[in-house]
């Protein structure tokens, strides 16, 4: 059977909801502490960037890989830091990637891109 197929699509839905509750319950965490004083506040912003990252890490990872990364615990994982590291959007990301749709990669990949290296070296 394909990976995609059906059945084993249907099989990870017990396994994404259990971690969709513990997304829920470490934002509620994240909400409700103060970050200065640690004390119980009624509001509170929280970048959701970085938990849909780790809980779609942690999902990847018991799905794909069969290891859980614990990365909604505010895991200090190296694999955490690499992958916030590559998907982090910063100005010279974007357009590298917008090169690399735009043009033959060969091409962009000879261009002095800083971010060449550091793929080179979180990949390595």
């Amino acid at each position: 059977m394909p990976a995609f197929h059906f059945r084993h699509i249907k099989d990870l839905y017990p396994m994404t909801w259990a971690k969709s509750i513990s997304l829920t319950s470490a934002l509620q965490q994240e909400l409700a502490a103060n970050p200065i004083t640690g004390e119980r506040t009624d509001s509170h912003v929280v970048e959701l960037t970085s938990w849909a990252s780790r809980v779609t890490l942690d999902i990847i990872g018991i799905a794909g890989m069969g290891r859980s990364f614990n990365m909604l615990q505010k895991s200090t994982d190296r694999l955490l830091r690499i992958y916030e590291q590559l998907l982090d959007p910063q100005r010279e990301k974007i357009a590298f990637a917008v090169a690399a749709i735009v043009f033959d990669m060969d091409a962009v990949r000879l261009l002095r891109w800083k971010i060449n290296a550091r793929f080179r070296q979180l990949t390595n």
